[in-house]
């Protein structure tokens, strides 16, 4: 979970940079490192939607754990409601159809095929005892708000990717087992227009994790890539790239020094109930 707080951190200020994401500056520059302003905007920089609902994932499961104890019953839509009004202006902003989702009654979903059930499912890997069982949690995950096929497909070969990884499979394992379960997306290293759609953003990210051998090499390529969805490209790579490769003690300390109290509470909580 924190490989995706870190990449959303990472990809914060470059989501709306266009063609320049500033490569030079690393993953987590000092505040004084970051340019001034981007199009006459001061840039902010910190947690935002990603980092927002992958903690609302978190507290989802644990409170069925806790208070249900019914592994298949899990229900996400209530923890991504209260977690989005909370917190209602996150850097960049939520979608359209999930604010329109967030003014409503926060309980049917929108049919969206956006990435958004991708960047927010990564806590489901580290509860799940079994393939299936993985599948299951993320496809109820993201069919809380994304009931299209290609936001479920996102979900699930984020989640899947994650699980298979803490399992001890490298990413050429791991493509092998999402295309037998046509859960694959065939990589592309570039597409030149912001990648809102699940399927654009996971052919990134495949890409992204085909060509690099580190938390700190994948997060980085995903977050510059031009054009892109930085902090989501960022946030799934850095939950795939975390359970691949780990992420170096100094990352961690910086990056929880950059969220709320409540987050580091619930990440601290969530370890407890993870399957090793």
């Amino acid at each position: 979970m924190l490989g995706a707080i870190i990449g959303d951190i990472s990809g914060s200020f470059r989501e709306f940079t266009h063609k320049n994401k500033y490569p030079e500056l690393g993953l987590l520059p000092t505040f004084d490192e970051l340019p001034t302003d981007i199009g006459g905007k001061k840039m902010r920089y910190g947690v935002t939607d990603d980092s927002i609902l992958t903690v609302a994932t978190a507290n989802a499961l644990m409170r069925n754990y806790y208070i249900c104890r019914k592994p298949h019953q899990y229900e996400f839509n209530e923890d991504y409601y209260a977690y989005g009004n909370k917190y209602k202006d996150p850097i960049g902003g939520f979608g359209g159809g999930f604010l329109k989702w967030l003014k409503g009654s926060g309980v049917a979903p929108y049919n969206s095929c956006g990435n958004g059930s991708a960047m927010r499912v990564s806590p489901v890997a580290y509860i799940s005892k079994t393939i299936e069982e993985c599948l299951e949690l993320a496809f109820r995950s993201a069919i809380a708000t994304h009931n299209h096929p290609d936001g479920i497909k996102g979900a699930q070969a984020t989640a899947l990717s994650i699980y298979l990884a803490l399992k001890g499979h490298t990413f050429a394992e791991i493509a092998c087992e999402l295309q037998g379960l046509y859960l694959w997306y065939e990589p592309v290293e570039y597409l030149g227009y912001f990648d809102i759609i699940c399927s654009d953003t996971m052919r990134l990210v495949n890409h992204v994790l085909m060509t690099t051998d580190s938390f700190e090499s994948a997060v980085l390529a995903a977050v510059t890539i031009p054009h892109g969805d930085s902090d989501t490209l960022g946030a799934i790579v850095g939950s795939i790239a975390e359970a691949l490769y780990g992420i170096p003690e100094e990352l961690k300390i910086q990056a929880l020094e950059m969220v709320p109290m409540e987050f580091k509470a619930t990440i601290d909580k969530f370890k407890s109930i993870a399957v090793s």
